[in-house]
């Protein structure tokens, strides 16, 4: 099937609106990627941010971290200390006792 150059011409009014259309087409797809440059710049500030928050907040965590792990470890050698000064309580208790028993005996002659 042929088809003569005639059927496919427009009238120069046609071709200037077409034209026109697409170039508000073309002018459309340069904002929307205008728009989409700056939010992929607005999200990769908001990431950068992100970041940072995420390693002060780590930062704040380790130093968390770090208090805790001191008090334990000064519980720890508190916990030492008071079972060592039990130790010599009971000790001292036992003595004590022995100390009345003995007591108690010269009392009783």
């Amino acid at each position: 099937m042929e088809f003569s150059r005639n059927e496919f011409s427009m009238s120069r009014d046609d071709l200037c609106k077409q034209k026109i259309e697409i170039a508000q087409q073309l002018a459309q797809l340069r904002l929307k990627y205008v728009r989409n440059g700056i939010q992929t710049g607005e999200l990769k500030v908001k990431m950068h941010d992100v970041r940072g928050l995420a390693g002060r907040v780590q930062t704040e965590n380790d130093f968390t971290l770090k208090q805790l792990q001191n008090r334990i470890r000064r519980n720890g050698q508190k916990c030492q200390q008071l079972r060592a000064d039990l130790s010599i309580i009971e000790r001292t208790s036992k003595h004590f006792d022995n100390m009345v028993k003995l007591w108690n005996c010269f009392d009783a002659e």
